[in-house]
């Protein structure tokens, strides 16, 4: 789901969702300093969370990568919040930080499955498990971002 929205410089995107099916992953499409990017919980079968691509490697095999046996639930509501800095990225599962990131957006990609028509805009996704998205928050830091429609 790609957001009518481009996103200031410094932002919190927060997501609040549940996956009701499958064993796979939710992904939050992001954008800084000319970079697309992903945050992706519960790849590979629910085994692995972490920044998308960095250095061009996955979500599954770069330095932001943990691996964690049934990373995420059935039927559970999760928060998932990502801090976008000028200088640093850092990804909250419920609360607990789960990766984090130093970077000045230039070794970071996005997977092209995961591609948005607009690649400075935000979005949502899930991959071979529904999902259910009860919020999408944007936390605005560095000024105002662009609404696109």
């Amino acid at each position: 789901i790609e957001t009518p929205y481009e996103p200031p410089a410094e932002y919190d995107f927060r997501i609040e969702f549940t996956r009701t099916k499958g064993n796979n992953c939710v992904v939050q499409c992001l954008y800084a300093n000319e970079s697309p990017f992903t945050w992706v919980m519960a790849a590979e079968g629910n085994t692995a969370c972490g920044f998308e691509m960095v250095g061009g490697k996955g979500c599954v095999n770069n330095p932001t990568t943990l691996r964690v046996k049934n990373c995420l639930e059935l039927n559970h509501r999760y928060t998932s919040l990502v801090q976008v800095r000028k200088d640093i990225i850092r990804a909250y599962v419920s609360g607990r930080l789960i990766s984090e990131w130093k970077t000045d957006f230039k070794d970071l990609s996005v997977f092209e499955s995961w591609t948005l028509r607009n690649t400075k805009a935000i979005g949502v996704g899930s991959w071979e498990t529904p999902s259910i998205f009860h919020s999408i928050v944007v936390i605005e830091l560095s000024g105002a971002g662009k609404k696109t429609r």
